[in-house]
């Protein structure tokens, strides 16, 4: 879990600090609390083996897209030129999209980008279901199988084969298990640290960060 609250370090088990690139900069509008901003810039996280997604996973974020010039929101990417563990990311033409090295797929309805933060959450059953979820619903399931593990850095606007995305992402979240529909829609109402304080040990891993107090 990865609020963007003015600092990349994970204070979780991976004791991993992450580093920002070039035009990237926390900002004060976040939902909530601070969010980073991506204007061409990348957040940078380093490999560590918790980080690859190769069974049931999802991949959760806030994002308020500001339109400066890419073509592409902020990725979220696990990828090199060599191949992808996964990647997520909508594009200016508003088609929610994942990647992960075996298929590219992508939500049936456009997302409604825009001034206002929206909800993206996927997620992948470890099998061969992609699902895609907008604003806490559920936009479209695609047919995809499971990524293969890698040990390339993990990327948060860029998507390590020359593409950088723009506009403002929060809270950002992954965890080691495909939430279901009802999960998704109580991430997005009351946030990570919920399902934290309720689940039970080894149901859910928080992949990086601090749970907020």
């Amino acid at each position: 879990y990865l609020p963007f609250d003015g600092t990349l370090e994970d204070l979780s088990n991976t004791g991993l600090k992450g580093k920002l690139n070039g035009k990237a900069d926390y900002v004060n509008d976040g939902k909530p609390g601070k969010a980073l901003q991506l204007s061409g810039g990348v957040a940078e996280i380093p490999h560590h083996k918790l980080l690859n997604m190769t069974a049931a996973h999802t991949i959760s974020f806030w994002l308020k897209w500001d339109g400066a010039g890419a073509s592409w929101c902020p990725f979220i990417a696990k990828r090199t030129a060599a191949g992808a563990n996964f990647q997520s990311w909508v594009g200016s033409d508003k088609i929610f999209d994942y990647y992960n090295g075996a298929a590219v797929v992508s939500a049936t309805t456009p997302v409604p980008l825009g001034k206002d933060w929206i909800f993206l959450a996927t997620t992948h059953d470890g099998k061969d279901k992609v699902s895609f979820y907008v604003n806490g619903a559920l936009n479209s399931e695609k047919k995809a199988p499971p990524g293969k593990a890698n040990s390339f850095p993990l990327l948060i606007g860029h998507d390590g084969v020359g593409n950088a995305g723009a506009g403002i992402v929060d809270e950002l979240a992954m965890f080691s298990r495909e939430l279901e529909s009802d999960e998704i829609k109580t991430l997005m109402d009351d946030g990570v640290k919920v399902f934290a304080s309720v689940e039970p040990t080894g149901k859910l891993t928080t992949t990086w960060g601090r749970i907020k107090q």
